[in-house]
């Protein structure tokens, strides 16, 4: 009988325990419904109003134009490489200083005043030297000339300066093209055997000769009729391009195909548009001065305009 009381205790103490905890269950769950039907309200009205908030962000147009933007951001990340990500770091400075000074209030509101001039162009009418001289007396022309003339002189300044260092930079030095030429020449087949036309009057007076090849003071060949694959490969290297690939020939032999039939040397333009070699990758090929570089190393003179 004791052993059955004590068992019976022992059950009742269990379902006492089993009791407590059944009850701390129903009150959580108890306290869990309370505060969902607190929340319910509070979640309505935030979903109602994220739902009008994104109808009236779409009616603006905001979702269309971050679609656009993405699109214009994977042009930009297609049309421009990683030097170019990281030249444009490197001078990100002085764009924001020249973007800075342009977005001046005085500055604004000088081009805005432009702006209109140039819109009404079409009920201007033509005015002549004397007009012009009659307009000379205004104050206003007077000082708009004063502007235009210091910013000509500074643009003139500027490029006189790109001029002198990409001169100096690429200018070819004649002790370093003998350091390269003989060894890339020294296995070239000989010159053409057809008798070479006396150089044009034209040529300039100073020249370099190396190796029985003369070229112009700026690193041209004094004639063209000297080049062969071979010697192009020695400018080449002289000129930093140690590899010459298809690409490399294929911009290369259209130049000289081009002066061949034309009589002058072609422009970048021109060589980027007839040898199917695009500007991009026409400057990846050659990094410094691409059209004077190709004219270089395909034998022909500089083409008119290079600086």
């Amino acid at each position: 009988m004791q052993n059955i009381a004590t068992q019976l205790e022992q059950i009742n103490l269990r379902l006492s325990t089993l009791s407590h905890q059944v009850q701390h269950l129903a009150d959580r769950q108890r306290e869990r419904d309370e505060l969902l039907d607190e929340l319910k309200p509070i979640l309505k009205e935030m979903m109602k109003g994220g739902t009008e908030r994104l109808a009236e962000m779409e009616e603006r147009g905001y979702f269309t134009f971050a679609r656009e933007s993405l699109r214009a951001f994977d042009r930009i990340v297609e049309a421009y490489s990683e030097d170019d990500v990281r030249a444009l770091g490197d001078n990100i400075v002085r764009i924001m200083d020249t973007i800075r000074n342009l977005t001046q209030p005085e500055v604004l509101e000088i081009l805005n005043d432009a702006s209109d001039v140039v819109q009404e162009s079409d009920r201007l009418e033509p005015t002549g030297v004397f007009g012009m001289m009659r307009a000379s007396r205004d104050e206003d022309v007077r000082q708009g000339m004063a502007v235009m003339l210091g910013v000509l002189r500074q643009v003139g300044r500027g490029v006189k300066r790109l001029a002198e260092a990409e001169a100096t930079e690429r200018r070819p030095r004649p002790t370093r093209r003998v350091s390269a030429a003989p060894t890339a020449r020294t296995a070239a087949p000989p010159a053409p055997a057809r008798p070479r036309p006396a150089p044009p009057p034209a040529q300039p007076v100073t020249t370099t000769q190396i190796d029985g090849v003369t070229f112009d003071p700026n690193g041209f060949l004094a004639d063209p009729d000297q080049w062969t694959p071979d010697l192009a490969v020695a400018i080449a290297a002289s000129e930093g391009l140690t590899t010459l690939t298809e690409r490399h020939w294929q911009a290369i032999n259209w130049a000289r195909g081009d002066f061949l039939t034309q009589g002058q040397s072609p422009n970048i333009r021109r060589i980027t548009t007839g040898s199917g070699v695009p500007t991009k990758e026409l400057y990846a090929l050659f990094p410094r001065a691409p059209g004077m570089t190709v004219a270089r190393v395909a034998g022909i003179p500089k083409p008119v305009g290079c600086i």
